[in-house]
């Protein structure tokens, strides 16, 4: 028999994402100090501030096009992590390379 749960409580979601943040910085998967964003941000090809560093996405969307290297990468509280849609002018993807975790 199979028995259905009830979905996670957006406090539960959130508890569970901070432990998990918490677990990763202990275990030095991630750094107590990262760029993060709560806001929609959109990186461009050209727009390379944040390469380099360690990227949180909580709780919003990014939106990253062309080759970016970022230490590492956490997508938390349901991130989204996209690219800007193609045109007949251009083609956007992202080629992100990362040193370190990528966490989802």
């Amino acid at each position: 028999m199979i028995t259905r749960r009830a979905p996670l409580t957006a406090k539960v979601q959130w508890f569970l994402s901070v432990c998990f943040a918490c677990l990763a910085c202990l275990a030095g998967l991630l750094p107590l100090h990262a760029a993060e964003f709560t806001t929609p941000i959109t990186l461009s090809e050209t727009d390379t501030p944040h390469d380099g560093q360690d990227i949180v996405i909580n709780n919003t969307t990014a939106t990253i096009d062309g080759a970016h290297s970022f230490n590492s990468l956490l997508l938390t509280n349901n991130a989204v992590l996209t690219h800007s849609a193609c045109t007949a002018n251009g083609t956007h993807k992202p080629d992100l390379r990362l040193a370190n975790a990528v966490v989802v």
